[in-house]
């Protein structure tokens, strides 16, 4: 089951960054931990160039598709499985437990490819995506099991919890506007389709991006508590990396990159080691055209002394 039309971001500057640009020929193989494992495609590449990885993600679906993937890169390197990666469902969070639990520590590096990948849209039933109005307001990367739905954030938050919510990405006006249409809504009929909300979205034309853009965005990361998990996931992950080990992390918008920004000075400040990137890695113009999601990726890297 191979997700169609995946392209894997910043593919060679990742693998360029985590020091795996040739196969390894050593007996000893590269540690990498991808904490995003999505379809597969870094963790094919890196792989491929003799790394040996454990990859964690929250969703299931996620996870069968990379297996899939992973178990076809390791039977043309003529090798199982269970001596190229160790996959395992989990949240990002609990990055050291869940790596002290496969006796994973002090790797070589870290791979965050934060955001959704391009599966999530273009097999939507979930309602990442404003494109068909009668999915369910869902949007939970965990399943059904984890954690509650965009629409009873929607129903059940107070006005200035929705304000504070959607002041991620509007401006404060937009944001309480949206706010108040939204408790108005909701007392003549509960949220519960993409529909819903689209209905009640405003459209700003001067705008080049479409206007539930940053709501849906908004909604998706308060669903999944996307900045607290990688706030808590980043204050405990510098201790699995060895002397030299890189994190790479690449994040998609300005509220991921902001807490990204933060760790790497603190600890440079704190002398734990070097930030790579003074300024954050962008796709070229070729990537750009070839894979839409590129557009906004930022890619900063932190290398521990």
């Amino acid at each position: 089951m191979k997700e169609k039309g995946h392209q894997p971001v910043m593919l060679e500057e990742v693998c360029e960054y985590l020091h795996i640009k040739t196969p390894v020929k050593t007996e000893k193989k590269p540690r990498i931990i991808d904490a995003t494992l999505g379809a597969g495609g870094h963790t094919s590449a890196l792989i491929n160039l003799g790394a040996f990885v454990l990859g964690i993600d929250q969703d299931e679906r996620m996870l069968e598709i990379a297996k899939s993937n992973l178990k076809q890169t390791c039977l043309a390197l003529n090798s199982n499985v269970e001596r190229c990666l160790k996959i395992v469902r989990g949240n990002f969070r609990d990055i050291v437990k869940i790596a002290h639990t496969y006796d994973f520590f002090n790797v070589d590096g870290v791979l965050y490819d934060l955001g959704v990948s391009s599966f999530h849209f273009d097999n939507d039933y979930r309602g990442f995506s404003f494109k068909n109005e009668e999915n369910p307001l869902d949007m939970r990367l965990g399943g059904a099991d984890v954690g509650i739905k965009a629409s009873d954030l929607l129903n059940s938050l107070r006005k200035d919890q929705l304000v504070e919510l959607f002041n991620v990405v509007l401006d404060g006006g937009a944001a309480r506007r949206l706010a108040e249409k939204i408790v108005r809504a909701r007392e003549e009929k509960p949220f519960e389709k993409v529909g819903d909300l689209l209905k009640i979205i405003e459209n700003n034309k001067k705008s080049k991006i479409h206007p539930a853009t940053n709501v849906f965005l908004a909604l998706r990361m308060a669903v999944n508590s996307e900045i607290d998990s990688l706030s808590a996931s980043l204050s405990d992950v510098l201790g699995l990396l060895k002397p030299g080990g890189r994190i790479v992390v690449i994040s998609f918008h300005s509220g991921e990159d902001k807490v990204v920004k933060h760790f790497f000075r603190l600890w440079e400040e704190s002398g734990f080691g070097n930030v790579l990137t003074k300024k954050p890695i962008t796709s070229g113009t070729k990537e750009f055209a070839e894979n839409a999601r590129a557009r906004s990726a930022k890619m900063r890297v932190f290398e521990k002394k």
